[in-house]
């Protein structure tokens, strides 16, 4: 897995991921889990925008190391605004995303090359995955495998049903045609 968060997420420290990570380095080592940081600038970004992945394959720290010579990319514009700071009725400061924000989700085309480049140096370092059946069997097995109990214990601690009940609730929620009467209205 390759996990990549902004520099600002608080991920890391949220408790089940990082519970996640302990085992995978209880079970598979300490090279089981790797982070690398970068800046999206660094790879032809707008802005610096600070980054950081975590990976069950050391081949992920290759990726700082991959990071252009200043003359290879151009000057990263660091008067961009992607946020902006204001205290509320209550004098909390709280902070906003701009206009720009938005233009910071594309990745940088160095970035994905480098990416594709790295692809099968993180696949062949992987650590702690499960073999993948021959075949595959098709999602929607998977699905129902996972409403008949199969494995129900796995996810009690994530509280799906709320993160169910959320995403129900979306205006732009697209079922699949083949899913729709597999998933419930409502729980």
């Amino acid at each position: 897995f390759v996990l990549e968060q902004p520099g600002g997420s608080i991920l890391e420290f949220y408790p089940t991921f990082r519970w996640a990570l302990g085992r995978l380095i209880d079970i598979h080592g300490i090279d089981a889990v790797s982070r690398v940081h970068w800046s999206m600038g660094a790879f032809g970004g707008e802005t610096a925008k600070p980054q950081y992945a975590y990976s069950n394959s050391p081949a992920i720290r290759k990726l700082y190391h991959f990071r252009p010579t200043a003359n290879k990319v151009k000057k990263v514009h660091t008067k961009v605004e992607t946020c902006r700071k204001y205290k509320n009725r209550d004098g909390k400061d709280c902070y906003v995303g701009t206009k720009h924000l938005k233009d910071t989700e594309i990745y940088p085309d160095y970035f994905a090359s480098t990416i594709s480049v790295l692809i099968d140096d993180l696949k062949a370092a992987q650590r702690g995955t499960p073999e993948v059946p021959d075949p595959v069997p098709p999602a929607l097995e998977s699905f129902q495998d996972l409403n008949s109990g199969k494995g129900s214990d796995l996810f009690e601690f994530a509280d799906l049903e709320s993160a169910f009940r959320y995403l129900r609730k979306g205006h732009s929620l697209r079922i699949p045609e083949g899913w729709a009467h597999h998933v419930p209205k409502s729980i």
